[in-house]
């Protein structure tokens, strides 16, 4: 039996049915990751906490059947896929604190942080797939900056003249500020090296979080 093969099986073999409700990761994914969410709802029930594990969980599954099939693909193009998955839930991570530290907080940042990790799968295992990508029209990440820079400016917990005002929150913005900004460099980076349409899908990515980071809907 070739290693790949017994790679594959050692994942399967790890995966613990009793913490997923009974299910494999193949059967997770299967469902679709709103079916998957609504069902585990009906299991578990429909609290914060338990919709972020939902996603949580969606996003185990689906990065056990990436992890398996990174194994096939080139050696660098797993480098590559292996550094988005990493940059991208850094960036994502940042971009939401950012968010956090501009609204106030709120349990809201709690779902929208579990959401990143099944995100990140997502474009991995479409990347791997090569799904069709549809027609889209992107801002630029430079104009999108500029909506966050402009949504940070209004925020009011970040006015000293607000009676809302927060030092220990505007302190920490400001690095985060400068921390995502140092991850751009780094996603720039990662972007030049992919191929075909896998740039696009992590900028889509990443576009998102700026996006839902400056408070703007997105639909």
């Amino acid at each position: 039996m070739s290693i790949v093969a017994l790679t594959v099986g050692f994942f399967a073999i790890q995966w613990n049915r009793g913490l997923y409700l009974g299910k494999s990761p193949e059967q997770i994914v299967a469902m679709g990751r709103s079916k998957w969410v609504e069902f585990h709802g009906k299991k578990k029930g429909m609290s914060s906490a338990d919709m972020c594990e939902a996603e949580s969980f969606y996003g185990d599954a689906l990065k056990n059947l990436n992890d398996r099939a990174l194994l096939k693909q080139s050696p660098a193009r797993r480098k590559w896929l292996t550094q988005v998955r990493t940059t991208a839930k850094q960036f994502g991570m940042n971009a939401h604190n950012i968010g956090y530290f501009m609204t106030g907080g709120g349990t809201v940042w709690n779902l929208n942080d579990s959401t990143i990790h099944p995100d990140v799968e997502e474009v991995i295992a479409n990347c791997i797939s090569n799904r069709p990508m549809p027609a889209i029209k992107m801002k630029s990440f430079e104009a999108l900056y500029k909506e966050l820079d402009e949504s940070v400016a209004k925020s009011e917990y970040l006015k000293p003249s607000s009676d809302l005002f927060d030092e220990e929150k505007a302190s920490l913005l400001k690095k985060r500020m400068a921390e995502l900004r140092t991850k751009q460099k780094m996603v720039e980076t990662i972007l030049a090296n992919g191929k075909g349409n896998d740039p696009l899908r992590l900028r889509i990515f990443i576009s998102n979080k700026i996006t839902a980071a400056s408070g703007i809907d997105l639909e």
